[in-house]
């Protein structure tokens, strides 16, 4: 397998051991964008607390109301116009991608992060939606 120059080399390069490594659990806080679509009033909340602010039901209410992709992208002339895609987890099933590279892929995700804690809330959504195709991913 050609090696990936977009990975980077260096033999230590993931989040959660920069954070530990340097002390930092109390100035940074990790979020994925797939717990932010599933759960986001909870997300909101451990944001909250990372910061040590305290959230009643509507300040929550109001918060939540405003980082939704829909009203982000509905107001005009704001950067959110050209940073907000789609706004959907899995989109990689859409993309136009042969089996035979996206294997590659998931080789090579494997390899560099598959075990480390950083990786392993991608998991439910790195599964073909299809049950089909979810049968044939794990033959």
């Amino acid at each position: 397998m050609e090696a990936n120059p977009n990975l980077n080399p260096n033999p230590n390069p993931y989040v959660e051991d920069y954070i530990k490594e340097n002390k930092l659990e109390d100035r940074a806080i990790i979020l994925y964008y797939e717990e932010l679509k599933q759960d986001i009033v909870g997300q909101l909340e451990r944001i909250a607390k990372f910061l040590g602010v305290e959230l009643n039901a509507t300040k929550l209410e109001i918060i939540r109301h405003e980082v939704d992709i829909k009203t982000m992208s509905s107001k005009p002339g704001t950067i959110s116009q050209i940073l907000i895609r789609k706004g959907v987890t899995k989109d990689w099933e859409n993309a136009a991608v042969s089996p035979e590279k996206w294997k590659e892929f998931d080789a090579i995700f494997e390899e560099k992060v598959g075990q480390r804690p950083i990786a392993q809330p991608f998991r439910p959504w790195m599964l073909p939606s299809d049950p089909k195709e979810e049968a044939a991913a794990t033959e």
